[in-house]
């Protein structure tokens, strides 16, 4: 059907029984000889879920997009309005107040539904700040979040201090080890020997960190220390004080973990 017989075909309609709709079993072929005989108008925004979409909607996106209100009871009114929430939704919702913990949203009037993060552990307080638009799908029994969520920074391990808001350093130094048995230590207490930039901020700070024996002994850090089958060693005497020990061999040197927040 071209862009000429679909008109009258449309205009037939709108004389016969006023404002109606017209439903075709075959595809239309809009292939008019101008952009005016290749168009479909008229198209009202719309207001159900069945409604067809125009341009300007599709454009402006408010089938998908909401504000959400309720500080953690979130929600959202889209435009037209959807049916209840399957699986594959996707939404972006600007959050007028930050999350006040576990965050539920109903979609135009729909039963709540959970909001997980990491694949299903509930919002915690402040996870979404006030004014912030984030991005959820629905999984087919909940709405993941997939972005904007404030990233808390982890707690500092047992027997550590916190050095800044990025890692966490030991207290006290390790006895001697051979360099790969201290890294293989590290790793398996969940964290990594430092590298030299981090020990050098702790000892840098040690007191006031109440960090203990940060110089006196050589220590390991994760530096190749420019050298093949080398590794640099620290604070045998001060904090800049650096030098370098093969690795791998019979040579056992102090060490302390890091933790990366």
């Amino acid at each position: 059907m071209n862009g000429r017989a679909h008109s009258i075909l449309l205009l037939i309609s709108l004389c016969v029984g006023g404002y109606a709709q017209v439903r075709v079993d075959k595809p239309i072929d809009l292939n008019g000889a101008t952009g005016a005989d290749r168009q479909v108008i008229g198209l009202h925004d719309g207001v159900i879920a069945v409604d067809a979409l125009n341009a300007r909607t599709l454009q402006r996106g408010n089938y998908r997009f909401a504000e959400v209100t309720g500080g953690s009871a979130w929600l959202a009114d889209l435009q037209p309005a959807l049916d209840q929430p399957q699986a594959g939704l996707c939404l972006l919702l600007r959050s007028a107040d930050a999350n006040t913990g576990a965050v539920t949203l109903s979609v135009n009037g729909s039963l709540p539904i959970a909001v997980l993060k990491e694949g299903g552990a509930p919002l915690q307080a402040g996870d979404i700040g006030a004014g912030e638009t984030v991005s959820v799908v629905h999984d087919g029994s909940v709405f993941q979040l997939v972005s904007a969520r404030r990233m808390d920074r982890k707690p500092c391990p047992t027997g550590t201090t916190q050095v800044n808001e990025l890692y966490c350093i030991e207290t006290n130094e390790r006895d001697t080890a051979e360099f790969q048995l201290a890294a293989v230590a590290c790793g398996n207490a969940g964290m990594a020997l430092c590298t030299w930039g981090q020990w050098y901020t702790a000892c840098a700070n040690a007191g006031t960190l109440g960090l203990q024996n940060m110089t006196g002994n050589w220590e390991w850090t994760n530096s190749a220390a420019n050298s093949d089958n080398q590794v640099r060693i620290v604070g045998e005497s001060t904090c800049t004080q650096a030098g370098a020990s093969y690795g791998w061999g019979l040579v056992s040197v102090n060490y302390r973990c890091c933790f990366r927040r």
